[in-house]
């Protein structure tokens, strides 16, 4: 009887508050006064997600994510959608799913089902890099005179878009070959103009020196590990996710 009684309650709520500490990023790089809700997925939304489903491109599939979590996330006044961190998107469409449908999400690894879920989920809270550098005043990680964080939805949509803006068949390897760490040094910001784009290509690549660059790699890639999703079975096993979750059926299987 009582569990009935919350799954009524759980229906009626119109919206969950998502515990930043939970996300992949483990909240590190948010400020303290930012805030993350959630609502169900209206019918036209799961719809358009159908629709627009297209299982031959990891960027379609990415996109199609990202417009549901645009859709159902819920952000206190002074930010928005694009302050999200990029790293945080599947999880925060996975906790719409699973809001929306009142059901767990699972995956199964040989014999064992594994809920999709912060208590099962492997976070990188033994990251010694992390640990070491990590400025919770600051909310970045400070390493030689160098401020780093995850780059917000904002920044990843600018890139995307100041990429295809300056792109041509003729210079396409040049593209290509650009490192683009700087994305990993904008503090909080969620946007940047084509001006700033071009101009952090020039830094990034061609002014700083060996010494700068082994630095920021080494930031950088000591960052990317929050960006591997996991989960830990029963006996404490990591289960690597990938192609685990059958994202096209998502609103029907689980």
């Amino acid at each position: 009887m009582i569990s009935f009684i919350n799954n009524i309650k759980r229906f009626f709520t119109r919206t969950k508050k998502i515990e930043l500490s939970t996300l992949p990023s483990m909240g590190l790089f948010y400020k303290d006064d930012m805030k993350i809700s959630i609502k169900r997925a209206s019918k036209s939304v799961i719809e358009q997600y159908v629709s627009n489903y297209n299982d031959e491109s990891i960027i379609d599939i990415i996109d199609t994510i990202k417009e549901v979590v645009e859709s159902c996330t819920i952000l206190n006044k002074e930010y928005n959608y694009y302050d999200i961190k990029g790293v945080d998107t599947i999880f925060i469409f996975i906790e719409i799913v699973k809001f929306t449908l009142n059901k767990e999400v699972y995956i199964k690894d040989n014999d064992e089902t594994i809920i999709f879920c912060s208590n099962n989920f492997n976070y990188h809270k033994n990251n010694k890099f992390i640990n070491k550098y990590y400025n919770s005043d600051k909310k970045s990680v400070e390493y030689n005179g160098y401020s780093g964080t995850l780059p917000s939805i904002g920044i990843e949509k600018s890139l995307t878009d100041h990429m295809i803006t300056n792109y041509t068949d003729e210079d396409g390897d040049k593209w290509i070959n650009y490192s683009y760490s700087f994305m990993y040094f904008l503090s909080d910001k969620n946007n940047i103009t084509n001006d700033e784009f071009l101009n952090l290509i020039e830094i990034f690549n061609n002014e700083i020196s060996d010494k700068d660059k082994e630095d920021i790699k080494y930031i950088v890639d000591n960052l990317l590990p929050l960006t591997s999703y996991s989960l830990l079975d029963k006996y404490g096993n990591v289960v690597d996710l990938k192609s685990k979750i059958n994202f096209k059926d998502i609103w029907t299987k689980h």
